[in-house]
């Protein structure tokens, strides 16, 4: 009897420790520090964004499973319902698309782009000497690779991005890869930052030197989409992904157009000075009365020049002969002040040349003379007068190549008396 009397103690002593424990329900109030407020945190009132008021934090509440926003929808990011549709990374817009800019002097088209010329102010970057992608590739632009920057919209630095190429002739869409090269397919890898993707980011306060990401690649700040089509249009979008929000839709597109493997020549006949506009073949320069002093013509010869071919061009030049139909004045290699034939001589010095980027020009040394009067020959057989090429630190392509050329000719008091023409002829070719 007086277990069981004990163990009814026991068991009415637990219900009373119960009823002690379960408090009547209470409806938490709105928490404050200063540093933070919370609101309802029971759930069953008010939900939206809540801020500091610093820029130490920002919550969102959430209602059973769908998602308050105050800010739903804008111009740059939408706000879903239901997770994990919470809110997506800003849809970002493309600032510059190019492929063919020139913004040298007297350039046609202006460049959007900012990365280039690289500038002095970020740390080992080479300076571009002219702006745009006929800076890059030469004239008249790219045939086989373009140059893209974002604008990231207000995304984070570390969101990553996510390119589409389709070429509009074939309708097949292509995607960036890690390499800077073209794919029907992606992965995870080929999503980058804008640091990965241009080599350079204003945010980052100095470029994205290594120093600060090591992904930094002063290359990728000229060009940074490869396996281009010569002649094919391309429409180009971006989306983004950023941590744990979802990823965006894409962007607006832009276009781009690219270039074929050119060649830019153009001869013209006005004074040392130049002329602003073109002149129209045929083309004559007039030597006047020759004598036995070394007469030059006044005006020159000027060459315009350019290609975006990789591996450059060659500027070469041949003749028939100065002759007056029965007599020849001949073109030799020499000093005409001196004239070691005594026979007199005519032929061809280059005066100038210069260009606004990449090559540099190569004069021949034939033509590229040192005395006043010292001239190259001409020959039936094509001379090179001028060529660019890939050797040491030149560079094949050239933008805004100018050339002047001098013609001399000299006679003797042997020579007959007439009136003498010659036919010069420039031919012009990409290198192989």
């Amino acid at each position: 009897m007086n277990k069981l009397g004990n163990i009814k103690i026991f068991v009415m002593l637990l219900v009373g420790l119960l009823g002690i424990i379960s408090p009547a329900k209470v409806l938490a109030q709105d928490l404050d520090s200063s540093n933070y407020t919370l609101k309802s945190p029971n759930l069953t009132g008010a939900s939206g964004v809540v801020n500091s008021g610093t820029s130490n934090f920002t919550t969102l509440l959430v209602v059973g499973d769908a998602t308050a926003d105050a800010r739903l929808e804008s111009a740059s990011y939408s706000a879903g319902t239901g997770f994990p549709n919470g809110i997506y990374a800003n849809v970002p817009k493309i600032k510059c698309l190019e492929s063919n800019t020139d913004d040298s002097v007297g350039g046609a088209t202006d460049t959007n782009c900012e990365a280039y010329p690289l500038t002095a102010a970020v740390a080992g970057a080479d300076t571009i000497a002219g702006d745009g992608m006929q800076g890059i590739c030469g004239s008249p632009g790219c045939y086989d690779r373009a140059k893209i920057e974002i604008d990231p919209q207000g995304n984070p630095i570390d969101t990553l991005y996510l390119v589409s190429i389709t070429d509009n002739d074939s309708a097949i869409e292509y995607f960036l890869q890690s390499d800077n090269t073209l794919s029907t397919g992606y992965d995870i890898n080929d999503y980058q930052t804008i640091c990965e993707i241009e080599g350079y980011d204003p945010r980052s306060g100095s470029g994205c030197e290594s120093s600060i990401d090591p992904n930094w690649d002063d290359t990728l700040q000229q060009y940074n989409i490869l396996n281009l089509l010569s002649g094919v249009t391309y429409t180009v979008k971006v989306k983004a992904l950023n941590g744990d929000f979802t990823e965006s839709a894409f962007g607006p597109s832009q276009n781009v157009t690219l270039e074929y493997a050119s060649l830019v020549f153009d001869i013209d006949i006005a004074g040392s000075g130049g002329l602003a506009t073109d002149t129209n073949a045929p083309h004559n320069v007039e030597l006047g009365d020759i004598s036995n002093t070394t007469v030059t013509a006044t005006d020159r010869i000027w060459s315009d020049l350019g290609t975006n071919v990789f591996s450059g061009l060659t500027l070469e030049v041949q003749n028939t002969d100065l002759t007056n139909g029965a007599d020849t004045i001949p073109s030799t290699s020499e000093d005409l002040t001196v004239d070691i034939g005594a026979d007199g001589g005519y032929g061809l010095k280059i005066d100038t040349y210069t260009q606004d980027a990449l090559g540099p020009l190569l004069p021949a040394s034939q033509y590229d003379t040192v005395g006043a009067n010292e001239v190259g020959g001409l020959s039936s057989t094509p001379a090179t007068i001028f060529s660019t090429n890939t050797s040491g630190s030149n560079k094949g392509p050239i933008s805004g190549g100018r050339v002047s050329i001098m013609v001399k000719a000299k006679a003797v008091t042997s020579t007959p008396p007439g009136a003498y023409t010659d036919l010069i002829t420039f031919l012009l070719t990409a290198n192989p």
